[in-house]
């Protein structure tokens, strides 16, 4: 090698940002470029002449024996921590290599400060792991799908929809409501189902584990987002179970609408209440009139007073249909005090018994014992107890003829007061549990649909809450919570 030539290998040598050096075979240094002296921070004199294992963290283990396991090794690439003269440990990489054109004794090492990368590499795994619990923990469903297979689904996602299956097919089969299947479907390949220009929709699922999927639909909002994941392009979607929010949806709309439709209906109860009045004098002076006159057959007579009952009794029904109309549209005027509940489940059960009369029904109480006091107006609730049992004996007595049973119960259940209402009759059908409280709807014969309405207004009325069920006995159960005093 010529002198030119060494010159420019000593230029490229000492500009290298690795640090590199000549290594006798004992172990010293024979030489050494500066930024290799800056990695163990010493000066450049100080380091050439020095042994090696000087430097080495771990003097158990010499770095030749480390790295030159063979008489005559080839190149060797390891990880090692040097030590500086304050006691800083550098984490480096050694790269060794028997120097054959210089001298078969002689190793040329370069050496690499793993600093900066092994920072790196750290907060990285730290940023990859903070972002791996945001993802595992946040209450939101995520998936990633590919090529129409589901290669990521987070925790709550599994949780909506339970394990994933490999194909995007089976999941939406699994778990999407069939109407809203070829919606799912495209919203997962293309980013955006075909309605829809934000990428963005709602659909119905049974949620993991659902033991009736035509009664268990519940509402996710989706949104699908291009993303690239492992080079290629796949779909992130992510989903938020809105369910609740759409029962409150519904939950106001149905109060507007019960709200408009009670002013309407008293509107017209009043209407209609007027001439009833006057029907119900006219009929009277008719039959003040029958009695003072003379020549009339008695079988005739009778006849006509038979027919002037049947019309009385035709007016007082109607008059009953527009009291009741009339007390569900009048705001109810509650006197809340602090009392115990069993006391007006009681009277609702004394007074029950005797509108059942002769039906033959039988009605049993289980009335919890110590039960807290309630803020209730007990004059409301027993009305709408009794509501409650007479609504019972009704679908008992159409479903069974004689006998039968009603059961009423009272129980402690958190922070309110249930009182159960169950019996024995045909029960009410899940699709129709929703619309049961609306006023005027109905599903017995000659019904006005305007008792259970009323019952769920006084209930709502105490912030209480009535849901109807299958009771243990077969039929129907309506379950009653009122909320407990202070």
């Amino acid at each position: 090698m010529g002198v030119g030539s060494d010159r420019i290998y000593r230029a490229i040598v000492e500009q290298m940002g690795e640090g590199a050096l000549v290594l006798a075979r004992d172990g010293r240094i024979l030489y050494a470029n500066r930024r290799f002296a800056e990695i163990v921070g010493l000066p450049l004199d100080k380091v050439v002449g020095a042994e090696l294992e000087s430097f080495h963290s771990d003097s158990d283990v010499p770095i030749l024996r480390n790295y030159l396991p063979g008489a005559h090794p080839r190149v060797n690439r390891r990880e090692s921590v040097l030590v500086r003269p304050n006691g800083e440990k550098v984490r480096v990489s050694i790269s060794l290599d028997h120097l054959v054109d210089c001298s078969p004794s002689s190793y040329c090492l370069v050496v690499t400060d793993l600093t900066e990368r092994k920072r790196a590499e750290a907060e990285l795994m730290a940023s990859e792991a903070r972002f791996r619990s945001v993802v595992e923990h946040v209450p939101v469903g995520l998936f990633i799908v590919q090529d129409g297979i589901v290669v990521f689904m987070n925790p709550e996602q599994e949780r909506l929809f339970g394990s994933y299956p490999a194909s995007l097919e089976k999941c939406s089969g699994a778990a999407v409501h069939p109407e809203d299947q070829e919606m799912f479907l495209k919203l997962c390949s293309d980013g955006r189902p075909a309605d829809c220009k934000t990428g963005a929709t709602e659909l119905r699922y049974f949620p993991k584990g659902a033991p009736n999927r035509e009664d268990t639909p519940r509402y996710a909002h989706c949104r699908a987002t291009d993303i690239r994941y492992r080079g290629d392009r796949a779909v992130l979607v992510n989903m938020i179970d809105v369910t609740r929010t759409k029962e409150i949806e519904q939950i106001v709309l149905k109060q507007e609408k019960l709200a408009a439709l009670g002013l309407v209906a008293a509107s017209m109860a009043h209407e209609i209440r007027n001439p009833l009045s006057g029907l119900n004098i006219y009929l009277y002076a008719v039959e003040a009139h029958l009695e003072g006159a003379d020549g009339i057959d008695p079988a005739t007579l009778e006849k006509t007073r038979a027919l002037l009952d049947t019309a009385r009794g035709a007016a007082e029904k109607i008059e009953d249909v527009i009291r009741r109309v009339m007390d569900y549209a009048r705001p109810a005027s509650l006197k809340l005090v602090e009392g115990q509940i069993n006391l007006a489940v009681s009277e609702a059960v004394v007074l029950g018994m005797m509108v059942l009369g002769k039906s033959g029904i039988k009605l049993e109480t289980r009335l919890a014992d110590g039960l807290p006091l309630c803020l209730a107006d007990l004059r409301l609730v027993e009305q709408a107890i009794l509501n409650l049992i007479v609504n019972a004996g009704q679908a008992v007595e159409q479903s069974e003829g004689r006998g039968g049973r009603i059961e009423i119960s009272t129980a402690l259940e958190g922070r309110h007061i249930l009182i159960r209402v169950g019996d024995s009759g045909p029960g009410v059908p899940p699709h129709l549990r929703e619309r049961i409280f609306e006023p005027f709807f109905t599903t017995r014969s000659g019904g006005t649909g305007i008792g259970l309405a009323f019952t769920s207004k006084i209930i709502a009325n105490h912030d209480g809450f009535l849901e109807v069920g299958e009771s243990f006995l077969g039929g129907a159960e309506f379950r009653v919570y009122l909320p407990l005093g202070r």
